[in-house]
């Protein structure tokens, strides 16, 4: 055993981010450190003005009520 903690990193298909989120609860629960997008649903059906740069979408985000 490692004195270093286990670090998993979780990406894929926007398809499947109900069984990614389940993944993430499951190995943080169990002292597992993940890395990666987590309940991120951006790209199905957003706006087309989010399918810009990560710099534009942030800026909307700020520039919103």
């Amino acid at each position: 055993m490692s004195d270093r903690p286990e670090i998993v990193c979780i990406c894929g298909s926007t398809r499947f981010v109900d069984e990614m989120n389940a993944a993430n609860r499951d190995l943080t629960l169990a002292g597992v450190i993940v890395v990666g997008a987590r309940g991120s649903t951006v790209g199905i059906g957003a706006p087309a003005r989010w399918s810009h740069s990560a710099h534009e979408r942030r800026q909307h985000r700020w520039e919103s009520p």
